[in-house]
């Protein structure tokens, strides 16, 4: 009676070996995860709700690193936020000449699509679209373009892990 009920079950347990784990992903969470080499300083978390129902959430941290340059990351997900916009192509273009000489960019990272802008008065701001309606978005004054994808690299990474 055993070994038919192990035999039974045998093609549901490979099932559940072949889908993986069960855990979702930070990204399936809506939840910024911490970053090797970086503090948290600040983290705030908001459902997105109204009357009318929920429509995602809004997860923010602020990151330092050991020198105290600060990275602010915000992921916002679900239908509230709705889906970045990114130019098809390559873009590259600046705001002059009535703006304040910001520069703005389309960018790959991790096989996802971005835009990054630089402003002289206040550093790198990169948005990056995500599946399933969701935004990552990174700003520093601090950071170099640089360092910034290289953060936003481990970042994404770290949300699909």
């Amino acid at each position: 009676m055993k070994k038919n009920l192990f035999i039974l079950l045998l093609p549901a347990l490979v099932l559940c070996f072949q889908m993986g784990p069960a855990f979702p992903s930070d990204l399936d969470r809506g939840r910024i995860p911490d970053m090797e080499g970086w503090r948290t300083e600040r983290e705030m978390f908001q459902e997105l709700s109204a009357p009318s129902g929920s429509y995602g959430t809004w997860h923010q941290k602020l990151f330092t690193d050991p020198s105290g340059r600060a990275v602010v990351v915000n992921l916002l997900c679900g239908e509230g936020p709705g889906e970045l916009y990114v130019p098809p192509g390559p873009v590259s273009h600046d705001d002059r000449p009535i703006g304040l000489g910001a520069t703005y960019e389309t960018i790959e990272i991790e096989g996802l699509r971005g835009v990054l802008e630089y402003y002289p008065y206040a550093g790198y701001a990169l948005a990056i679209s995500l599946p399933d309606s969701s935004t990552l978005c990174l700003e520093s004054k601090a950071l170099s373009k640089e360092i910034l994808s290289g953060f936003a690299r481990s970042l994404v990474r770290r949300l699909f892990s």
